[in-house]
């Protein structure tokens, strides 16, 4: 089967339309994201779970292995949700006198998301 070279292969340097999902917590190794790119596809590296030193090793161990293209995934965790009532109260009034200016209504507030996990 022939694909044609279109350019999302092409930006990525892959000869197949096929990338890699990281495969984070344990079977994510630079031997299988190497296999998969060597082969064309692009080949994605777990690393969320990692720490720094290690993601370097690893990094290293995908260049010696590699000199195809490759994703690195991380996670950018949200901070958790602490909601402080004496905060927010101060943003309202200090935002206050653009609502009125903008003739707009108080804002309502929906309860806090971080509970429903």
């Amino acid at each position: 089967m022939e694909f044609s070279q279109n350019y999302f292969r092409q930006h990525l340097g892959i000869k197949w339309p096929l990338i890699l999902a990281p495969l984070g917590g344990g079977p994510s190794t630079p031997e299988l994201v190497a296999a998969v790119t060597n082969s064309g596809g692009l080949g994605s590296f777990a690393a969320a779970y990692l720490p720094p030193g290690q993601i370097e090793e690893e990094v290293r161990r995908l260049r010696d292995l590699t000199s195809g293209p490759f994703a690195i995934n991380l996670f950018a965790p949200s901070p958790p949700c602490r909601i402080n009532p004496e905060q927010l109260k101060k943003a309202l009034q200090i935002t206050g006198k653009y609502r009125k200016e903008l003739n707009l209504p108080e804002p309502n507030f929906a309860p806090p998301f971080c509970g429903e996990f």
